[in-house]
């Protein structure tokens, strides 16, 4: 099944940015990811702390027992939410440095040669276009996240919501990773989609085994580095299938 493909890409992602002429581009990404989950961590800590006091409190005697229910339901869900939170606020700090390791991914599988990489200064001068893109992306989740909360309210239909918010999840994790290398080639937005749409389960899978490892601790904090590698291989793969479609066609019609 193409779905395994799409694990397939992830496994290798971790497998290439261990080369050493990428570790140096994985380090950064890694360094900023450890400093903004460490305070994180210990902001949501002490939030969570607060509350279980203040549940503690307002719970009487005789339903104390739920104290330790509250406990695992609620640490659960905020380790959710923390996952979620940072995984979000990560990739927005670190996309910069995620398109320049997208960058040298390429050319290391040799899709851009020396001279087409980035130097310092148009790496520079990149920032300001990647992190309007970053912003194009989250304008266009938004109408699903906001979508998914409304149906968490209705009866019934809530009760397929978490179901609904793993198939988004999932997808908006593939369209994530695989824009870096989408964008290192110039190519849209609404180009990367209509590709995605050519080879769905794959780009599902990739997607659906990168999200689901951002929401474990430690894991999360270079799997997002070896999901852009290995989208940098899903994405050479979906292009050349489509390439080679099309050189098919237009040879058959030239018959």
């Amino acid at each position: 099944m193409k779905l395994f493909k799409g694990f397939d890409d992830l496994k290798a992602g971790f497998v290439m940015i261990r080369r050493p002429g990428l570790r140096r581009y994985v380090v950064m990404p890694l360094c900023l990811n450890i400093l903004f989950f460490g305070a994180l961590g210990v902001w949501a800590a002490s939030g969570f702390n607060e509350w279980v006091n203040w549940v503690n409190g307002w719970l009487s005697e005789s339903f104390a027992f739920l104290q330790y229910l509250l406990w695992l339901v609620f640490g659960l869900l905020g380790l959710f939410v923390l996952a979620y939170t940072f995984v979000f606020f990560a990739t927005l700090i670190g996309a910069p440095f995620y398109g320049l390791l997208a960058d040298k991914v390429l050319e290391e599988m040799g899709a851009k040669t020396a001279e087409e990489t980035l130097t310092p200064a148009r790496f520079l001068a990149m920032i300001p276009r990647i992190m309007w893109r970053e912003l194009q992306k989250i304008l266009q989740y938004l109408p699903g996240v906001i979508l998914l909360v409304i149906l968490s309210f209705i009866p019934v239909i809530n009760l397929i919501v978490p179901v609904l918010w793993v198939l988004f999840s999932a997808w908006k994790t593939a369209l994530e990773f695989l824009d870096f290398p989408a964008d290192a080639q110039g190519q849209s937005l609404r180009d990367l989609k209509r590709m995605m749409r050519e080879d769905r389960q794959r780009c599902f899978g990739f997607g659906l085994m990168a999200w689901a490892l951002t929401l474990v601790p430690i894991v999360n904090l270079v799997v997002m580095q070896a999901a852009v590698a290995g989208g940098v291989r899903l994405w050479l793969d979906i292009e050349g299938e489509q390439r080679s479609r099309l050189g098919k066609l237009t040879e058959s019609a030239s018959l």
